[in-house]
């Protein structure tokens, strides 16, 4: 089996080694603090908001069905950030007036 995290010796690495080697990938990169949970639920959710099929983005997260990645991972981006714009041009338009 090929690891896609692994200790300096090349061993399994135990998860609390992990987060804390994944909190300092985080901070080297400067996008500040993220769990690998965190990111494996964006990125479900910007491929789907991309238009990746629920059947593919089920296989990427190894989900033998749809339902999980679609009650639990995919979280809408778009209708949020579109409905935060309205009410902030709302608000915007009132304080011009």
């Amino acid at each position: 089996m090929d690891l896609v995290f692994s200790s300096e010796v090349g061993t399994l690495m135990n998860h609390s080694n992990l987060r804390r080697e994944f909190s300092k990938l985080c901070e080297v990169a400067g996008i500040g603090k993220w769990t690998p949970y965190e990111m494996r639920h964006t990125a479900i959710s910007v491929l789907s908001d991309g238009g990746v099929p629920i059947e593919s983005l089920a296989d990427l997260a190894g989900h033998t069905t749809t339902r999980t990645t679609a009650t639990v991972y995919r979280h809408r981006i778009t209708p949020v950030v579109d409905a935060g714009t309205e009410i902030a041009e709302s608000i915007l338009a009132k304080k011009k007036a």
